[in-house]
């Protein structure tokens, strides 16, 4: 009877241990997912942002290209207006937007990330539905 009293007793114990490590392992996996997930999180709001950055530059510096070329065309000079032209596109590529849902940014996210494949030159089909 105390064989098996001692047996209760140490399969009781070894079952307390494993659930303690399984209960540890799961805490530091969670944790690690969730930071993982917040990098992540982070890396795309860094994104969006440097991509709001640029399209509210380009935005704001609308009319000074206007004014750039108008005087060129004044000027005369259709050259220097196509060479300038060739370069504000230079700039739009790099601001794809492809994507427009409505939703500000789902559409930066979406159209940095498609922008980035074409880049690597990755065929990708998007067909964006948002409710």
């Amino acid at each position: 009877m105390k064989i098996f009293m001692l047996f209760l007793i140490s399969l009781a114990l070894v079952t307390l241990v494993i659930y303690l490590l399984y209960r540890l392992l799961d805490g530091i996996y969670d944790r690690r997912v969730a930071a993982y997930q917040n990098k992540l999180l982070k890396n795309e709001v860094d994104e969006v942002h440097n991509i709001y950055l640029t399209m509210r530059g380009w935005r704001h510096d609308y009319h000074n290209h206007m004014q750039v070329m108008k005087a060129q065309l004044t000027m005369g000079n259709l050259e220097e207006i196509h060479t300038y032209l060739d370069e504000l596109e230079k700039e739009l590529d790099r601001v794809d937007t492809s994507v427009k849902s409505g939703n500000l940014m789902t559409d930066a996210i979406l159209n940095s990330k498609l922008t980035l494949a074409r880049r690597q030159k990755i065929s990708v089909d998007c067909a964006v539905k948002l409710p």
